[in-house]
């Protein structure tokens, strides 16, 4: 495609979805599906993943070409906020299951966007054999971490959600399309699964970014939101600079999922994660680490995620920098770390609960029972 030809499309697409332009990564991903080529991106939350398989329909149209995409979504809340955004930029977004009628619109192929579940798109067999007589030129895995998080067997136990590790079998169902996988957590023993159970192509191109966020002071929340973790997959809350976590995630990525969903507008954000003994003692062996240790816990919440030199620049960007996480601040000398707003209100009011009952059941790193939590800033 031309350059010119490639700039007037993108001029039509920032208009349409309010954008002054494409971030560079965003920008790789749609080349990269404009040129029919596989590409795994592992972007930070709140990043705009999905903005480029949106705005390739547009460029799509301009070009008079049929593009159809297939989006392999683990919620149905995911799906319902996407499908309605997209209909109101009069993109033909349906999710399987809406209804008869809407099922019906799906296996004429009568969509520009199809979101679904695991459960439809490979362990139906009938929707298997309506997916192969429908043209698909791409192909979505959303939230890519949860193939191996919730599609594997757990120590034993049966999986939570086995069609997920079956994602893969959309490659024969639907052979001329391209791939993306798209993810704002994944550790690189989950990439390397990930890659070989969805048979990624050889040229694939990979994307990724640290998720690494400045998690900084001063929120300024004006509204409560209470929700079971699902929150963390993706569903847009505008203008959440603080939360609060009750209990440890299962693991790492899902911290990082839970954490995501604050600071998306750039503000200065928190996040606290309060936990008892209970829950350290079923936490896995990398959320331990990032609950016990003395040193940064960026650093160590990190480790799992990032090679050796990213490491390396990380420690050099959080050096002696006192509004990284409550270790960081404990261990700096400037005498002007201030505590604000919820952690303020909560410390405080741990404090009293602590002078109060010697019978907690939680425990701290010195010995002393009492409830525990975790700034990350």
């Amino acid at each position: 495609m031309a350059s010119a030809s490639l700039e007037t499309i993108e001029s039509e697409i920032t208009h349409l979805f309010s954008i002054s332009e494409f971030k560079p990564e965003q920008r790789k991903i749609f080349e990269a599906i404009l040129e029919g080529r596989d590409c795994v991106a592992v972007l930070p939350t709140g990043f705009g993943k999905s903005l480029p398989y949106h705005a390739i329909i547009s460029a799509k149209r301009q070009q008079s070409v049929t593009f159809r995409v297939i989006v392999s979504c683990p919620l149905v809340a995911l799906m319902e906020d996407q499908v309605s955004r997209l209909r109101s930029l009069k993109i033909r977004a349906l999710y399987k299951g809406k209804s008869r009628e809407t099922d019906e619109q799906v296996k004429r192929g009568d969509f520009d966007i199809l979101f679904a579940s695991p459960e439809t798109l490979v362990g139906d067999e009938e929707w298997r054999d309506a997916i192969k007589e429908i043209d698909v030129s791409l192909i979505v895995v959303d939230e890519f971490h949860t193939v191996t998080e919730w599609g594997e067997n757990d120590k034993g136990k049966v999986a939570f959600r086995k069609w997920f590790r079956h994602l893969g079998e959309l490659r024969s169902l639907c052979p001329y399309a391209a791939l993306l996988a798209v993810s704002a957590t994944c550790t690189r023993k989950v990439y390397k699964k990930v890659v070989k159970l969805l048979n990624f192509k050889e040229d694939a191109l990979v994307i990724r970014m640290s998720p690494n966020k400045r998690l900084l002071r001063n929120p300024d929340s004006k509204a409560i939101i209470i929700a079971t973790s699902t929150l963390g997959l993706g569903l847009d809350v505008a203008n959440c600079n603080s939360v609060i976590i009750y209990g440890l995630p299962k693991s790492v990525i899902d911290l990082l999922q839970e954490m995501g969903r604050e600071g998306k507008d750039g503000r200065k954000s928190v996040a606290i994660i309060v936990y008892k003994s209970t829950h350290l003692r079923n936490a896995n062996e990398e959320m331990r680490n990032v609950c016990t240790t003395n040193m940064c816990r960026r650093q160590e919440l990190l480790s799992t995620l990032l090679n050796e030199h990213e490491l390396e620049e990380l420690s050099k960007s959080t050096h002696d920098h006192h509004s990284c996480c409550d270790n960081c601040e404990r261990n700096c000398s400037c005498c002007h770390c201030e505590k604000q707003g919820i952690e303020e209100f909560y410390i405080d009011d741990n404090a009293d609960k602590c002078s109060k009952e010697s019978d907690s059941d939680t425990l701290s790193n010195s010995g002393v029972e009492e409830d525990c939590c975790i700034f990350y800033r």
